[in-house]
């Protein structure tokens, strides 16, 4: 997999560079697939003992907000200079949500 680039550092992109704002978030969303292939490999593991309720719960908020930067890095895709700040923005709420989401399904899946 790429070393993606950092949220950090493609939230000053301009919009004169916005070809390489949209490799980052190619990376970004590459990153959070193997999130979720990590995470259902970890839920697999899981013995039929353990309640998988939170796990269930909080892999379904990682799967949204996945779908959500999804939406919002092709959204941005479609923005002009004059909203290529907004949407840029967007973006980056977008992938906190994810990594959010990430580290709740991941205490759910580790506190057993």
């Amino acid at each position: 997999m790429i070393t993606p680039i950092p949220w950090a550092d493609l939230q000053g992109i301009p919009y004169d560079r916005r070809a390489r704002f949209f490799a980052g978030v190619a990376g970004l969303e590459s990153t959070v697939a193997a999130q979720v292939r990590e995470l259902v490999a970890q839920r697999a593991a899981l013995t039929g003992l353990n309640d998988t309720r939170e796990w269930d719960f909080a892999m379904k908020e990682m799967e949204s907000a996945r779908s959500y930067l999804t939406s919002v890095g092709a959204a941005a895709g479609k923005a002009g200079r004059d909203l290529w700040d907004q949407e840029k923005a967007k973006v980056g709420r977008a992938w906190v949500s994810t990594q959010d989401a990430y580290g709740k399904v991941k205490s759910s899946t580790t506190a057993r």
